[in-house]
């Protein structure tokens, strides 16, 4: 992996460690945050368990059921996405919600929230970085319409920046980050009357959701400041730590624990390709030395972004084209969960001799990029994933089958 080559000077990095911002900067990404210090910034079963606590109306929060009501506003009623027959304003405006009761997890539902009084449940699908397994909110709506009939039912797909569900059309899509004011609103209205330790937590809380769903805090504003004015310099900084990924590492870590043997590739030094051992005998040769075959591809070319990519590609050989367009039909045939994407289509294989046949980012933004050890288990998780394990099934048995 090539280091920039631009002309960085030393003026260069001088200018940049002298930066009266980056001491501020440092303050500001050292402040302490105990949701940080235990490691819980990014754990979704924490985040349900605040919000569930402040949607409690009778928790020592003090909000009582002002902030169930702030979030059933914004999240449904005042939403203009969601359908007219979900919840309106006259639903909530003056309504005495002091009987919800919030349950966790109740049969796998993260939140739910539960008006007897006014027959109204409201489903709380709480995402943080993961998305949504196949079938999962159907199933949900199947459980509140079946044991709360006649209930006004609401269902809410909650995650950092307001994401839509892949699986369903009847979730109202709302963010952390719209959660951020409502939670400042509520505070505010009682900060002089409740215990100062429940106002430090709330606004440890306040600080990490906004610096883990909204972009425009003042770290970020700063971060970028300082990135805009010394580009080549960082990218520079950046690109030597990717140019010593300890990709020795990678390929032992993944050998003990995938059963996995690295590809070599030769020409591009950003990626590193492997496949299951069971596949190695499988591979089709053609014109002499050459090699068909399918195999995982970690691409690394997005580091400096805090991004890894996990691609299942197919090598494409001219003189095996037919057969190559045989065996995609076959696993798409297989592919009963519809998990394949055929991002790069075999159509398009004339051009670029290779073919995508499943892609999955892997988010490292929350990791330390010097840390490889962190970033590796991040990587075996994802391979490990139930996901990978049905792409990599999915395509041994298609080889084994067809006689690839």
């Amino acid at each position: 992996m090539q280091v920039n080559s631009k002309n960085i000077t030393v003026k260069d990095f001088y200018q940049l460690v002298n930066d009266s911002r980056l001491t501020h900067l440092e303050k500001l990404i050292t402040r302490f945050n105990p949701f940080k210090i235990i490691g819980v910034e990014r754990r979704e079963i924490k985040h349900s368990n605040v919000l569930s606590w402040m949607f409690e109306p009778k928790g020592h929060h003090g909000f009582g059921d002002r902030f169930v009501k702030d979030f059933l506003l914004e999240s449904i009623a005042y939403n203009i996405d969601a359908h007219n027959d979900y919840i309106t304003g006259e639903d909530v405006l003056g309504v005495d919600f002091s009987d919800i009761v919030v349950k966790r997890e109740y049969k796998n539902i993260d939140i739910l929230l539960v008006s007897h009084s006014q027959k109204l449940v409201v489903a709380i699908e709480n995402k943080i970085d993961a998305s949504e397994s196949e079938h999962q909110l159907s199933k949900y709506e199947d459980i509140v319409q079946a044991e709360f009939e006649g209930y006004k039912h609401a269902f809410v797909f909650l995650t950092l920046k307001g994401d839509s569900p892949e699986n369903s059309k009847n979730w109202v899509v709302f963010s952390h980050e719209k959660i951020v004011p409502i939670v400042k609103k509520n505070l505010d209205m009682v900060q002089d009357r409740i215990n100062q330790q429940v106002s430090d937590f709330v606004n440890h809380y306040i600080d990490l959701l906004e610096e883990i769903a909204v972009n425009t805090t003042e770290t970020r504003k700063l971060a970028f400041s300082i990135y805009k004015e010394h580009k080549e310099v960082l990218d520079t900084i950046i690109e030597a730590i990717t140019a010593t990924f300890d990709f020795a590492k990678l390929e032992a870590v993944l050998h003990r624990q995938t059963d996995t043997q690295r590809v070599e590739s030769k020409t591009d030094k950003t990626v590193y390709a492997f496949c299951p051992k069971t596949w190695l005998n499988k591979t089709v040769k053609v014109s002499g030395s050459a090699v068909e075959n399918v195999r995982f591809v970690l691409d690394f070319r997005q580091f400096n972004d805090a991004k890894i990519t996990l691609f299942l590609q197919h090598v494409i050989l001219k003189d095996n084209f037919t057969n190559s367009l045989d065996f995609h039909n076959k696993l798409r045939a297989g592919d009963a969960e519809k998990k394949l994407d055929f991002v790069k289509d075999i159509k398009q294989a004339k051009n670029h001799q290779w073919v995508v046949l499943y892609k999955n980012e892997i988010n490292i933004n929350h990791l330390d990029l010097f840390n490889h050890g962190s970033i590796i288990d991040e990587i075996i998780k994802v391979c490990q994933s139930q996901d990978v394990q049905y792409v990599a099934q999915l395509v041994e048995a298609t080889l084994n089958q067809h006689n690839f």
